[in-house]
């Protein structure tokens, strides 16, 4: 109110020692100290001003250093980077593919997308999204064999497995997946075997089987057509995918942000690759 800024400018003119305005009738007027005092007054609060906008600028710009699996970097991350340097133009993304889990020392990691069952002590663990596990094929391969439309079929086609993958997450292999349906003696007609689901998918684009595919790693191949989904059955996945955070550093503005975003992009890619 002008009775409080009138109260304020008293106490200024106390500290100083001198009168910044003489108090006229019809308002106020500078004196020659305050003419003298203005300017520079002026200055320091421009200064003041600029410096706190670079600082609430600088919580929302920089770098931001996220970890995921070279399958989730190659499929799904890469294809949005456009988005992502729409929707946040000031901060800088580095990608990271890993499969280690302790990166974040290592390579000064912000952020990690990581496939587990959610359990890390000293660390801000946050739900990303399920996975779904269903076969997968080139149209390439559906249109010059046999029909591939039930779980027999797959009698005539050779399975794609990713053996590294299977030895720690069961659930992603055809052996389990095949168990699971009552299938077991499908394993009878196997195909290629890799170390990366990456690598296996690449065959699967390249005719050279029926892979298992993981729904929050196939990108947009579902969506483009150049991988299809022969038949609708489908295994829900045992681990889940979380963000990870250091516990200390979960609530800064760029890391938030970058959350956000990856929540908000694979909720509907979700939905895309599971129908």
């Amino acid at each position: 109110t002008p009775t409080a800024v009138s109260q304020q400018v008293k106490v200024l003119e106390e500290h100083l020692g001198v009168q910044l305005f003489r108090r006229l009738p019809r308002g106020l007027e500078l004196t020659q100290e305050g003419k003298a005092y203005l300017p520079e007054l002026t200055e320091g609060l421009d200064r003041i001003a600029k410096a706190s906008a670079v600082i609430q600028k600088d919580r929302f710009t920089g770098t931001v250093t996220l970890a995921a699996l070279p399958s989730m970097v190659v499929n799904w991350l890469i294809p949005r980077l456009a988005n992502f340097a729409q929707r946040l133009p000031d901060i800088r993304l580095r990608l990271h593919a890993s499969t280690d889990m302790s990166v974040f020392a290592s390579e000064n990691v912000d952020i990690a997308i990581r496939y587990f069952d959610g359990a890390m002590p000293g660390m801000h663990v946050e739900f990303l999204t399920d996975e779904d596990i269903f076969p997968v094929c080139s149209p390439k391969l559906l249109n010059r064999g046999p029909p591939l439309h039930t779980l027999r079929d797959l009698r005539n086609f050779d399975l794609l497995h990713d053996i590294d993958g299977f030895r720690r997450q069961p659930w992603i292999g055809w052996p389990t997946w095949l168990a699971d349906v009552n299938e077991d003696e499908l394993m009878a007609r196997s195909g290629f075997v890799f170390t990366d689901s990456l690598s296996m998918i690449h065959a699967a684009l390249n005719s050279l089987g029926v892979a298992l595919g993981r729904s929050a790693l196939l990108g947009d191949l579902l969506v483009s057509g150049e991988l299809v989904r022969p038949m609708r059955m489908c295994r829900k996945a045992e681990y889940r995918y979380y963000l990870v955070t250091p516990e200390h550093r979960a609530d800064e503005p760029p890391l938030r942000a970058v959350c956000q975003w990856l929540k908000d992009r694979i909720a509907v890619d979700y939905e895309i690759a599971r129908h």
